[in-house]
C-alpha cells in the first residue's frame, strides 16, 4: 500500500475524464504516482517508509492512482532515486516507458 504524495496527469487521464475513452464508473483516475510505502508485503522488496513511484495502467487494471493510498502489485513499483523529489518521480512511470518504447521502435 502506497501513501500518494503526487500524481501525474497524462493525456490519457483527460480522454477518460472527457468520456472519450470509455471508462466503468465510479473511477479513481490516474495512471502515475509517487509516495511512501504504508504497508509492505513480505518478500515485495520493499519497507515502510521507502520512497517509490508506480504505474498503475488504469484501464487495464481498474485501479486509479489520484487517492490518497493506493494497493499496488510491487511489479508495477520500483524505488524513487535518491535526491529526486517526489513531484518529479510521479512524472516519470508513464512518460518513461512511453519514451523507452519509442527508442526501442526506432533502434
Amino acid at each position: 500500500m502506497i501513501e500518494t504524495a503526487s500524481t501525474a496527469v497524462n493525456p490519457v487521464d483527460l480522454a477518460t475524464r472527457s468520456g472519450q475513452i470509455p471508462a466503468a464508473l465510479p473511477a479513481a483516475l490516474g495512471w502515475d504516482l509517487a509516495g511512501t510505502v504504508a504497508h509492505a508485503l513480505g518478500g515485495s522488496g520493499f519497507r515502510t517508509g521507502d520512497r517509490v513511484l508506480a504505474m498503475t495502467a488504469q484501464l487495464g487494471t481498474g485501479v486509479g492512482s489520484m487517492a490518497e493510498y493506493v494497493a499496488f502489485d510491487p511489479e508495477f513499483v520500483a524505488h524513487v532515486p535518491d535526491g529526486m523529489k517526489l513531484e518529479e518521480a510521479a512524472a516519470l512511470p508513464l512518460a518513461g516507458v512511453t519514451a523507452t518504447r519509442r527508442c526501442l521502435w526506432r533502434a
